[in-house]
């Protein structure tokens, strides 16, 4: 679900170029960054929309670029291990 509403704002302003993705699994955490090149130099991720507020509960980090007409997003999720789902498991 992340990574759709990534693609979407990415896709949304940019100028026809592909979309980029270029994902890493490791042990204990899955990275994504996602890229394109947009059709202007107007903001691309609103920290203060919905559509952020979706990404930065989704995922464990977050982080934006934008340099000159090229913007990109990495997102990180973690892997939790068995003992981190019990105990969340507990306190909810």
């Amino acid at each position: 679900m992340a990574v759709e509403e990534a693609a979407v704002q990415l896709l949304r302003h940019g100028n026809g170029s592909p979309l980029v993705l270029h994902a890493t699994l490791e042990e204990d955490q899955l990275d994504l960054e996602l890229s394109t090149t947009t059709a202007s130099d107007e903001t691309v991720f609103d920290p203060s929309s919905f559509s952020w507020m979706i990404l930065q509960a989704l995922t464990d980090r977050l982080s934006t670029a934008v340099e000159g007409n090229a913007a990109s997003i990495h997102l990180v999720k973690y892997r939790r291990t068995a003992d981190q789902a019990d105990q969340s498991e507990d306190q909810g």
